[in-house]
């Protein structure tokens, strides 16, 4: 798990969730854990590509670049190098490993075709993307994504499942994310893991 978050977002979380926010960050907090600029956010991604990620990000959208507050935004390019950098780890490796990316901000779908961050993110290693198709409220996105979170890493549910669930409990609006990903894929705990959590 790596994500990427706007400050000044990531400073309304604990308001507009809650009781929810500790899980909220416990769950941003999991390895290989939270950044709040691109420097910082690139290295996480060296730290990550040893290994099967979920990349979440979580701010703003404008104009196709993510927007990280302080002026910092990554636009396409940058991003498709972020990812490149993320499944490069597959030199050596005998499996082509797969990584999902989750992009919580307005419009992050949106853009060309051949030059979008939907386009950046469509590569080997990667084996899918959810996304947000419209302005989504921050108070809603943030929601969506600590459930979405919540139901993918905490309760093991699958990409197609965690959807399904979200579909329901957040009506109408869970129709503003776009999920291109397969659906089958889920995050299975490794028995020292489950072990740990069991006692």
């Amino acid at each position: 798990m790596l994500s990427l978050l706007n400050r000044d977002e990531y400073k309304y979380a604990a308001n507009d969730l809650g009781c929810a926010h500790p899980s909220f960050c416990t769950l941003i907090g999991l390895p290989v854990g939270a950044a709040f600029n691109v420097e910082a956010g690139e290295k996480k991604i060296d730290e990550a590509a040893r290994m099967d990620t979920i990349f979440h990000f979580f701010g703003h959208c404008k104009e196709g670049k993510l927007d990280l507050g302080d002026n910092e935004v990554i636009a396409v390019i940058r991003f498709k190098m972020m990812m490149e950098r993320l499944t490069d780890r597959n030199v050596g490796r005998s499996s082509a490993g797969c990584s999902l990316i989750f992009l919580n901000a307005c419009e992050s779908l949106l853009g060309d075709s051949d030059y979008s961050l939907r386009s950046a993110a469509a590569r080997p290693g990667i084996c899918g993307l959810v996304a947000t198709e419209a302005e989504v409220p921050r108070d809603f996105a943030l929601q969506f994504g600590h459930r979405f979170l919540q139901l993918l890493v905490d309760e093991g549910h699958s990409v197609g499942e965690t959807i399904g669930v979200l579909r329901e409990e957040l009506w109408p609006l869970s129709l503003l994310y776009g999920c291109y990903a397969h659906p089958a894929y889920r995050i299975e705990r490794s028995s020292v893991v489950g072990a740990d959590q069991s006692s």
